[in-house]
């Protein structure tokens, strides 16, 4: 087996750094990315090892791990797994920005797009409600819950009084499954119908309620 090569002994253009002055960052495998990140291994591991091993269960495994679950699952230090954590945090800041006050959605698949990103890989569900005018420019969202998705914990009440504070003429609810699954429960299916039989009475009326699996999404309403 061959000796592996410290970023120092890799020929020039192959060192992650100067490979991106000439390629741009899209020009870089995960792996050199992370090498970036991480700025250096350790005695025993080089920083390219380091990537490679931290990478073994994919991106999307590694971003949802807390500082806690970096240090202990990876072998890393303090410094190199806030580093990390910092890193995914700025991503999932990015992908709310997209989604902030006035984007417009001209279809489901805008708005699906929006939330595959900053709900795929979450460990626990999080239903939210997206609130939206006339034009279906998004108004704003709230969090409803956050856990399993149970009708006896979502009333109307709570929703449709936040849709009447934002003089919302539209609804659409986002949910994610943590199993990467997307097709509705029975649980989903019901709480769906429920809200939309009471936004009918409200004249609010309910576009879709999208379930988020891993990098895909369904509509509930298309189950129905």
């Amino acid at each position: 087996m061959g000796k592996t090569l410290t970023v120092r002994e890799m020929p020039k253009w192959d060192r992650p750094r100067e490979k991106m002055m000439v390629l741009g960052p899209g020009g870089l495998s995960e792996t050199e990315l992370l090498a970036i990140i991480l700025q250096c291994g350790t005695r025993g591991e080089t920083v390219i090892s380091m990537s490679q091993r931290m990478l073994r269960k994919g991106l999307m495994s590694l971003s949802t791990k807390s500082i806690r679950e970096l240090r202990r699952t990876c072998g890393i230090g303090f410094a190199k797994a806030t580093q990390i954590a910092a890193v995914f945090e700025l991503a999932r800041r990015i992908a709310e920005e997209r989604a902030k006050p006035k984007t417009k959605i001209n279809n489901i698949s805008d708005i699906a797009d929006v939330y595959i990103e900053r709900l795929s890989g979450l460990n626990q569900e999080r239903f939210i409600a997206v609130f939206l005018d006339t034009r279906n420019n998004i108004l704003a969202e709230k969090t409803i819950t956050l856990g399993i998705l149970d009708s006896s914990i979502i009333h109307p009440r709570e929703l449709f009084g936040e849709a009447v504070r934002e003089s919302a003429s539209r609804i659409i609810l986002i949910h994610n499954h943590p199993s990467g699954d997307p097709e509705p429960s029975k649980e989903d299916i019901n709480v769906t119908k429920a809200l939309k039989k009471a936004a009918d009475v409200m004249g609010i009326p309910l576009m879709d309620h999208i379930i988020i699996g891993a990098g895909c999404y369904k509509s509930v309403l298309d189950s129905f």
